[in-house]
């Protein structure tokens, strides 16, 4: 077992690249795209996938890498939508262009780099080979930018989907 792992770097900005490059934008509802691009990129790893259809067309995606199941489960939760780019653009909204270390382009703060950020910890826990006594999971949920109080990402945590968790209110 190897004893320590290191996130590198250009591989994360590569992958919130990536991210900000897939189109997901909420109105109206493109997040499938985003989802099975998460679920390929896990599976590739031996990390555990689900693709879940919230709403026709709109998919969430569970990622989960086990570890014993003795502990308790730690969960880190995103939202796959950006807003519409609208007008007044310095750099393409979809291209994830880097100017003076900074990368730009939509959803590149909120939060296609968080995603960038809980896909790169997993992938490292798994190069290591950790060894850890819950298990980690990661969802990508749809919708979470709509206006009109529409929940269709979070609908499934309600039936307890998946792993049986469900919503804190």
């Amino acid at each position: 077992m190897k004893e320590e792992s290191h996130i590198d770097d250009r591989q994360l900005v590569t992958l919130l690249q990536q991210l900000v490059r897939l189109r997901s934008v909420n109105p109206p509802g493109e997040e499938t795209v985003v989802a099975e691009f998460i679920a390929d990129w896990a599976e590739k790893l031996g990390i555990d996938a689900t693709l879940d259809e919230a709403h026709p067309g709109r998919s969430n995606v569970y990622l989960r890498l086990r570890g014993s199941g003795k502990k308790p489960k730690l969960l880190f939760n995103s939202h796959l939508d950006v807003m519409p780019a609208g007008e007044g653009w310095s750099f393409q909204p979809f291209v994830g262009e880097i100017s003076h270390g900074r990368l730009y382009g939509r959803g590149s703060a909120d939060t296609k780099a968080s995603l960038a950020a809980m896909l790169t910890a997993a992938k490292s826990m798994v190069e290591a080979d950790t060894r850890f006594s819950g298990e980690l999971l990661i969802t990508g949920v749809v919708n979470e930018e709509s206006t009109d109080g529409d929940r269709q990402g979070a609908e499934p945590w309600d039936s307890g989907r998946p792993w049986g968790c469900r919503r804190a209110d």
